[in-house]
């Protein structure tokens, strides 16, 4: 995010395991805000542009897995970090009450759409992760 300053921006740079976090209300029409946000980050990362794309559908359908057909109020948090030459996405989705558990429907939306363009993924009670590698 840039920050104004008296004449000039200023901006982090970025290390090689920085951290980006991304909080959006758990509604389908905040999904492409996640996918455009993985591939904005791959493509900056000099990952290939076919790579950045995988990436970006991969996070946007663990999304929308995530969120589902729930009417219930509540919020996706997104961690991206990058670690060397990868790039990591991790998704959780949270509630009034806490964490949500990923139900089984979820998991199986998740393999079907997202497992395999990617070069690694992982689900425990509460996460989704998703990993790319840059080629």
């Amino acid at each position: 995010m840039l920050r104004r300053a008296r004449k000039h921006y200023t901006r982090a740079e970025s290390s090689p395991n920085d951290v980006f976090r991304l909080s959006v209300p758990a509604r389908p029409a905040f999904v492409r805000v996640v996918a455009v946000a993985a591939s904005s980050l791959a493509a900056r990362r000099n990952f290939s542009p076919v790579a950045a794309q995988m990436l970006s559908t991969a996070a946007e359908g663990a999304a929308e897995c995530l969120i589902g057909a729930s009417r219930r109020p509540g919020r996706l948090f997104v961690n991206y970090e990058i670690r060397d030459s990868e790039l990591h996405v991790i998704l959780e989705r949270r509630g009034r009450l806490g964490r949500v558990k990923i139900r089984s429907a979820q998991l199986q939306c998740f393999r079907a759409r997202v497992g395999r363009q990617l070069d690694s993924w992982g689900v425990d009670r509460n996460r989704l992760w998703l990993v790319k590698i840059r080629a």
